[in-house]
Order: structure tokens, then C-alpha cells, then sequence
């Protein structure tokens, strides 16, 4: 069954808030992408207190894009809506400190790797890891071009880890998402192609028919 889940990137509590009421109508869980300026060029609102007090029944994957995912971890586990995290295996703190500080009852720790980071260098995290996601595009902002090379390590990391959940994030569209999901992915993260489409429910259907 494939999972596809809206990413917000905001700058703002009103752009927070914002995206979203204008996907609650529409999916079960939104994907946050939280910036911290220095592991990759953008600054997102923090969320963490934003989140905590608002009415929502979605649940919501946290993406953190930062050098120091331990400091800001603690934080989260108050936003009783969020259960998925996932840490950068580029980032200066090392990544199996913070998946083991996630795993938890009802949490899941998530493995991000940038389009640099190939399947060999991630492989001895796996074993702390719950699930993976694969940049299709330079992270830290949206609408990046999709790069094609992503496929491959999809395939690459579907052969050798089978049961393994594999996402994609970043230039997600039909035509796209198609190509992914052919080599194993079940997860599809996607900002532009939903938050810009005049019918975001439509868009969702879509990219899950893909």
C-alpha cells in the first residue's frame, strides 16, 4: 500500500497553521520539515510549540533538517501528535545517539539521506533505523528539480533490505512518484505537486494511483 504525506515547510506560524487546516479535509498525517539554518541554507519555525497547541487529529512525521537533532528531540515527545522522526545521516551529531534517543513505544525513528549519501554509507545505521528516506532533491527548500539518480539508490536499498519501509521526498509527482515506486518505495512525500494543486485532494488520489 503506498503512504503519500504532505510536507510543509514554513517559515511562520500563520504559514504552519495555515497549511495545515488546508489538509486536514484531506490526509491522516502531514510530514514537517524543520530548518535550522546551518545544516542546510532555509530557517523554518521551530513547531514544536506551535504544534503542541493546536486541535488537530493529524499525526505528523517531523523531519529534522539540523546539525544537533538531540537538542530539539526532547522538545517534540510534548506534541502527542507526532510519532515518526527523522534525523540526516550528514548531520555533526551522530545519527545512532539520536535514532536510539527516538525509538520508543509508538515512535518511530526515520533515517534521512541526502542525494550525496549513497546506500553503502548508511547501512550500519539500519539496524537503529525504522524506516528511510530518500532525498530526491537537495533539501532545505521546495519545489527542487527531482534527481533521477534517487531511482537507483531506491532499487539499490530495496534489494539488499527488502522489508526495509523506503520514502521519497522532494520532486514527487505522478510521473515521478511511478518511477519510485517501481523500485520499491511505499512512501511518497510531496510539497509542491499537493500544496499547489487546485484540488488537493485530487492530487493525493493521484500520486497514490501512481
Amino acid at each position: 500500500m503506498i503512504e503519500v504525506i504532505p510536507s510543509i515547510l514554513a517559515r511562520t506560524t500563520d504559514e504552519l497553521y495555515e497549511a495545515i487546516r488546508k489538509l486536514e479535509p484531506h490526509v491522516s498525517r502531514v510530514h514537517i520539515d524543520i530548518v535550522d539554518g546551518q545544516f542546510a541554507p532555509n530557517t523554518t519555525v521551530t513547531a514544536y510549540q506551535e504544534l503542541d497547541q493546536l486541535d488537530t487529529q493529524l499525526k505528523f512525521d517531523v523531519h529534522l533538517m539540523v546539525n544537533n537533532p538531540g537538542a530539539v528531540l526532547e522538545h517534540w515527545y510534548q506534541v502527542k501528535q507526532a510519532d515518526r522522526f527523522f534525523i540526516h545521516a550528514e548531520a555533526p551529531q551522530d545519527p545512532l545517539t539520536a535514532l536510539a534517543q527516538i525509538r520508543a513505544p509508538q515512535r518511530w525513528a526515520g533515517l534521512a539521506a541526502n542525494p550525496g549519501t549513497n546506500v553503502p554509507t548508511i547501512e550500519r545505521f539500519l539496524p537503529s533505523t525504522d524506516i528511510v528516506l530518500m532525498m530526491g532533491v537537495h533539501p532545505g527548500f521546495t519545489g527542487g528539480h527531482f534527481l533521477p539518480a534517487t531511482v537507483e539508490k531506491v532499487a539499490t536499498l530495496h534489494a539488499r533490505h527488502p522489508q526495509l519501509p523506503i520514502g521519497v521526498d522532494g520532486g514527487m509527482s505522478p510521473e515521478t512518484a511511478q518511477q519510485v515506486i517501481a523500485a520499491g518505495a511505499t512512501i511518497i512525500v510531496s510539497s509542491t505537486y499537493i500544496m499547489q494543486s487546485p484540488d488537493i485532494g485530487e492530487a493525493v488520489e493521484k500520486l497514490k494511483n501512481s
